[in-house]
Order: structure tokens, then sequence, then C-alpha cells
């Protein structure tokens, strides 16, 4: 009986082909090592060439870092919303453009003093006092809330909640006797709002820092 030990031909010719095999591996290796080196380079040489695009750094917005609080002033047996972010917008337009200095400034709705910090890290930062011109007040029938309208107040208060903001009530000697009569529904509601009593013949006084979100105190924001 012949064994593959009597056919030394048949060996080498297997021998053969397994080196041929390997030599063709190593080219193919070889070439798809220096193919993918040179797609690198050519990639990092194309990515020096490229100028980075420009980092935009926005300022900060009201609508970006919200106010925690809303307004609302009660005088003269009514209730009225104070907008202060429509507020300060006006004002900033009339402004001039010394950054620190309180300006005094007169609109429709009142006599403000203002000033306007700039940026502060991410809170636009001012400090504002309203002389509320009260025949304008009570001229602003849409922004109010009486007796007839409490069930929508109360609406509004809750959404206020879910929104993560603190209604803060500035009252006035003559708006005592309707928001004593809210009062004990406002507080039955288990929401938190502000209270802040003002004489008569004294502003109202708000301002908005970097330092009221950095220590444990609350402001009007």
């Amino acid at each position: 009986m012949a064994t593959e030990a009597d056919d030394p031909q048949g060996l080498n010719a297997i021998s053969d082909v397994i080196s041929n095999l390997l030599g063709i591996l190593i080219v193919v290796l070889l070439v798809t090592s220096i193919s993918m080196g040179y797609q690198v380079t050519k990639s990092l040489e194309s990515a020096a060439t490229e100028e980075p695009a420009p980092v935009e750094f926005r300022a900060a917005h009201r609508e970006w870092f919200p106010p925690f609080s809303a307004f609302y002033i009660v005088a003269h047996d009514q209730m009225a919303i104070w907008d202060v972010t429509e507020t300060i917008d006006a004002l900033e337009d009339q402004s001039a453009e010394t950054a620190s200095a309180i300006q005094t400034i007169r609109m429709p709705g009142g006599v403000f003093r203002f000033s306007g910090f700039g940026i502060n890290g991410d809170i636009d930062s001012y400090y504002l006092e309203y002389e509320v011109n009260w025949a304008h007040f009570k001229e602003q029938k849409d922004l109010f809330y009486d007796e007839d309208r409490i069930d929508l107040f109360f609406h509004d208060v809750q959404k206020l909640s879910e929104m993560h903001t603190v209604p803060c009530f500035f009252v006035y000697p003559s708006g005592m006797a309707l928001f004593s009569k809210i009062h004990a529904q406002l507080a039955a509601t288990g929401l938190r709002f502000r209270i802040s009593t003002i004489h008569a013949r004294k502003p109202i006084i708000i301002y908005r820092h970097m330092t009221q979100f950095n220590v444990d105190e609350y402001y009007y924001q």
C-alpha cells in the first residue's frame, strides 16, 4: 500500500500552494495598510488646513433663564398684572448706554428709575424702581382681576406654579380690602406666593442679580 510518505512531490506541491497563499495575503495586508495610512494622512492635512468654525457666545436672554416671579399690583380695589419683562425691554430701548448709572425714565405707566447691569454669568441683571401712574393703571382693564374674574385669576396662578413661577403681590393700602378677600383662598391652594405691602407714596423696588442665585435666600427675580 502506498502512503503520503511515499509521495514527497505531493507534499511539496501543497507547501507551495500554502506559501503562495501566505504571500498573497501579506501583499494584500501591506497594500491595505499603505492605503489606510495615506487616507489618514490626507484627512489630517485637510483638518490642519481648515479654519475652525467660530464659537458663538450668545448673550443671556430672559427666555433662556426666565424669572421665577410673576408680579401683581393690588390697588384701588383692583389687581393688575405687571409684565416686568415687557417693562425691562421698553426701558432698555430708551435708556442710554451707561451700564451702571441709574436713569430716570418716564413712560405712560409711571416713572421708572432703572439700571441695567448687563450680563453677569447667565443672568441679565438690573435694578428697578417703579412709581405707578395711577390714572394709567386704572385704564388697563384687560390686565385686571376684580371680584368677577377671581376664578380666572386662580386658574392663572395654578399655571404659574406648573412653570415653577411664584406670584408676588405688591399690595397698596387702597388694595388691602380686595386682597384680604382672596388671601384665604390663595392660601388654601397650598401654592407658594409672596406679599409685599407698599406705602401709598413709595415706589415698588425689584432687582435681579447673580448673587440671588448663589445664596440661600429668596429675592424678587
